[in-house]
């Protein structure tokens, strides 16, 4: 139930609770429940809270939590419906939307739903690779996944036909790279040329990026709510060059929608537009142009979608990728190891993604939290699980924190201001 606040390799097992959410997996193109309700935008009788809550009410199902909705800025958190144990599972979600991050993109991974395709190659040296002893091993312990590249371009792959096909209806048709020397191909350029050169400090660089996600991430969000909409099954595009009409108001309505799952408040200071504004012009451009559908990104757009997700990505990947696996394996046979261990050293590199889960969204950060997020894999798909790091009493709301609580207190200050420089967290 909804309460209102006036304050304020499958590694998880097949439990209920997971069967539970695993049918639950968030359908960000259709709101109906279980019981065949609909709650779509569409229904103009049902009142915008009872959309949430029916929305809400259907992902969590039988997990031990309780949406709130807080009067005072009509965000969303989540509190137990019970008395939680140290350790138990809260829920567990797969994303809504997603996109691998800059800095792990020379990994290959499924960009629909974020299984690691890594390959020897990718994270071992030449030399390396021709060792025999490692030869040897890789042979022996290396799980390969195939690989299936957009038919269209190669800079996108896939790990079946099923996902590149999902991938391609319900966004990647309209930022599909596959001509050069377009405004699309220009984008993977500069996400591509951002691998090394992040601005930690949140400043631009040079009017281009500032944020630890990934410029496509704006692009992909903007081109899903293009095709699909939000809630509102799919969008009849006009075609005509005009450079507006329904589809920019369609899109207007899909991403209200949309904010109303990820909400945030804008804070005073530079605007997104204002702070790299040559990605604002990029991004506009591609969805000026697109043959499919003409769509005048607005500045408020940009900065819309820029601000979801600057406060509501959430960091996972897939924890049964090749290389651990490998890893693993290896380690446990000590001849094996003997020869071949001083090649991986360290944390092994990982295709990581950010991705936007609706409940994850509504857990609130702390700096002393009793929820942790954990990437697993549910479904067959990486995702995130909830699990209580303390015991909770029934009511009592859940939190996460945000930065790295083993960091140093300037790394943990430096890290809230880099994600809160434009929003204000509830």
């Amino acid at each position: 139930m909804l309460k209102e606040n006036p304050e304020a390799d499958p590694a998880c097992g097949q439990n209920d609770m997971q069967r539970s959410n695993e049918q639950s997996r968030p359908d960000m193109d259709s709101l109906t429940v279980p019981d065949g309700k609909d709650v779509s935008p569409k229904a103009a009788e049902i009142d915008k809270i009872e959309v949430l809550q029916a929305f809400y009410e259907s992902l969590i199902q039988d997990a031990p939590i309780e949406i709130q909705r807080i009067k005072s800025n009509g965000s969303f958190s989540l509190q137990t419906s019970r008395k939680i144990h140290k350790g138990d599972v809260l829920f567990q979600e797969t994303p809504a939307y997603l996109e691998q991050e800059v800095t792990s993109c020379t990994i290959s991974a499924c960009s629909n739903c974020g299984i690691s395709l890594v390959r020897p190659e990718e994270v071992f040296s030449s030399g390396h690779l021709a060792s025999p002893d490692l030869k040897r091993a890789l042979k022996k312990c290396w799980r390969k996944r195939e690989v299936t590249p957009c038919a269209s371009c190669s800079r996108v792959v896939y790990c079946s036909e099923m996902c590149r096909a999902k991938a391609w209806e319900s966004h990647h048709k309209a930022i599909c790279p596959s001509t050069s020397n377009t405004p699309t191909a220009m984008l993977y350029d500069v996400t591509e040329s951002f691998r090394q050169v992040l601005a930690s400090d949140g400043s631009s660089w040079q009017g281009w990026w500032n944020a630890e996600f990934s410029p496509l991430f704006v692009a992909r969000l903007v081109s899903s709510l293009l095709l699909c909409g939000h809630g509102m099954g799919s969008l009849t595009l006009n075609t005509d060059t005009s450079g507006g009409g329904s589809n920019t108001e369609l899109f207007a309505q899909s991403l209200t929608d949309l904010g109303r799952k990820f909400p945030l408040r804008p804070k005073s200071g530079p605007s997104p537009s204002e702070a790299i504004p040559n990605m604002r012009d990029l991004t506009s451009n591609i969805f000026k142009r697109l043959r499919l559908a003409r769509l005048k990104l607005s500045q408020q757009d940009f900065d819309t979608v820029y601000r979801i997700l600057l406060a509501n990505c959430r960091e996972f990947y897939d924890p049964t990728d090749p290389l651990t696996s490998f890893i693993w394996k290896v380690t446990k046979d000590k001849k094996l190891y003997n020869k071949v261990g001083k090649y991986f050293q360290g944390q092994p590199p990982r295709a990581k993604f950010h991705g936007l889960f609706p409940l994850g969204a509504c857990l609130s950060h702390s700096c002393m939290p009793n929820v942790e997020l954990v990437s697993e894999i549910v479904g067959e798909r990486p995702s995130l699980v909830a699990r209580a790091t303390k015991d909770i009493d029934a009511g009592e709301e859940l939190s996460i924190s945000l930065v790295n609580v083993g960091g140093n207190k300037n790394q943990r200050q430096e890290t809230l201001w880099r994600r809160r420089k434009d929003v204000v967290w509830h």
